[in-house]
């Protein structure tokens, strides 16, 4: 079979794998007996970065077979690609940083290269990540399977399977990762590992930018995608953990600029109060199809949480428990004047688990949609400002719930609310008993009426 690495800049196409680039020719033992990968790598990245292939963008290539790193971690040098058969396994035998780190800098920078293939295990032993891939520019990681990385000791505590960027990196921009698969399994992490992460950006570089994921399972950890991104596409990402790890504190946490979520899943228990999709930094956002399944341990979680200022368009997405013991708090809290969702999807899991466009915890509080439902979770009598019927952001006969999970009254804070026997507007809403609610309708000017109660 024939395969080929283009040249970026030239269009050459460089075929892959040629005869002397194998790391068995520069004393890697493909038994597993002799744990020489780390040294063997290294001195093949010497090799294929000297003056005779400068330009030529040679492949290092692994053939099938098992390979133990030992304890020199192997040192990704510019101009090389990497191409390891599914049939070769390269695995952590002693406590190691990394199982592949690129440097930093300019002259670092991993430009117009790739790594294609083989499987990757940190076997428990990875104290920090997976890969460190500080500096990169038109760089491909692509078909590969990786293990046992549930590290949380690199650079600002935290650690997993890919660090991305890091402080002092000259370009982090323009990464294509595809068919990925990440897993920390609960034979080698019985528990989720704080601050292990998936797919992560360095706490002190800046980000990175251009970047494009796609069809990525992340197994077995504390958050999935972590940090800083900019103008980055998110496609048919799966995250999630085993239900006897625990639970995650996020799926994705972004504080990102002009990020796109397409198809992208979270089935797992996430944290109390914590979200699927937490999003942050700058606007705007885009969900698109993605969804969120609590899934065995029973945490009052959220779907998405919007940091103040984030706008966030969402369409067809769906939040959803899978029984009456799991729970989702609301689909959408945080900050919601940039939200708009439409065409979604939510399904009711238990008495306590209404769906929904806000939870309020103030004993005031502002209505920000027109439609959805609101859960006042409040110490004592709760005052709503509703929005105003017949201006522009309420069209007539919109209709919004609004239930306590308290034994405290919930009132508007002006007198346009119809009670549901009919009269003049008051400012009445809920009773003061846990489990009250009512759906309102928009009338004509200025009012709401209350359709429906308990």
């Amino acid at each position: 079979m024939t395969q080929r690495f283009v040249n970026f800049d030239t269009g050459t196409p460089v075929p892959i794998p040629q005869a002397g680039f194998s790391i068995v020719d520069f004393g890697a033992d493909p038994t597993g007996t002799t744990a020489n990968f780390g040294t063997s790598f290294n001195a093949a990245m010497s090799a294929l970065t000297t003056a005779t292939f400068f330009g030529n963008f040679p492949t290092l290539y692994i053939p099938s077979g098992t390979y133990k790193i030992g304890s020199t971690v192997p040192l990704w040098k510019p101009g090389v690609n990497i191409y390891a058969d599914q049939g070769a396994y390269i695995q952590a035998n002693v406590s190691i940083a990394q199982m592949l780190k690129g440097g930093v800098g300019a002259a670092n920078t991993l430009t117009d290269v790739a790594l294609i293939g083989g499987r990757w295990d940190g076997n428990g032993l990875v104290t920090q990540d997976g890969f460190t891939i500080p500096d990169f520019n038109r760089l491909v990681l692509s078909d590969f399977r990786m293990y046992g990385c549930a590290g949380n000791a690199g650079n600002g505590s935290v650690g997993g399977f890919i660090r991305l960027s890091a402080s002092g990196a000259a370009a982090s921009s323009d990464l294509h990762m595809r068919n990925v698969y990440m897993f920390n399994f609960g034979s080698t992490t019985p528990t989720v590992v704080a601050n292990n992460f998936g797919i992560f950006t360095d706490p002190s570089a800046t980000g990175i930018n251009d970047c494009r994921f796609h069809n990525l399972e992340i197994v077995g950890i504390d958050i999935g995608v972590q940090g800083n991104f900019f103008d980055c596409i998110f496609t048919d990402i799966h995250t999630w953990v085993f239900g006897s790890q625990g639970s995650m504190t996020n799926g994705f946490k972004l504080t990102g600029n002009e990020c796109r979520l397409v198809a992208c899943q979270v089935d797992a228990p996430i944290a109390n109060g914590k979200a699927a999709f937490d999003l942050s930094g700058a606007s705007p956002y885009v969900l698109v199809g993605c969804g969120f399944l609590e899934g065995t341990n029973d945490n009052i979680s959220n779907a998405v949480n919007i940091a103040s200022g984030i706008h966030v368009r969402g369409f067809g997405n769906h939040w959803t428990g899978s029984s009456g013991a799991h729970r989702i708090n609301t689909d959408y809290t945080g900050d919601l004047t940039g939200l708009d969702a439409q065409d979604e999807f939510t399904a009711n899991v238990s008495t306590i688990n209404n769906f929904g466009i806000m939870t309020a915890t103030g004993a005031a509080f502002n209505q920000l949609t027109p439609t959805g439902t609101i859960i006042v979770n409040v110490a004592g009598t709760a005052t709503a400002t509703l929005l105003t019927p017949g201006l522009g952001s309420v069209p007539n006969a919109a209709k919004f719930m609004i239930k306590t999970i308290t034994n405290n009254a919930v009132n508007s804070a002006s007198s346009n609310v119809v009670p549901i026997t009919g009269g003049a507007a008051g400012t009445a809403i809920l009773a003061a008993t846990a489990g009250k609610w009512a759906i309102l309708q928009s009338k004509g000017a200025a009012v709401w009426e209350i359709i429906a109660s308990n």
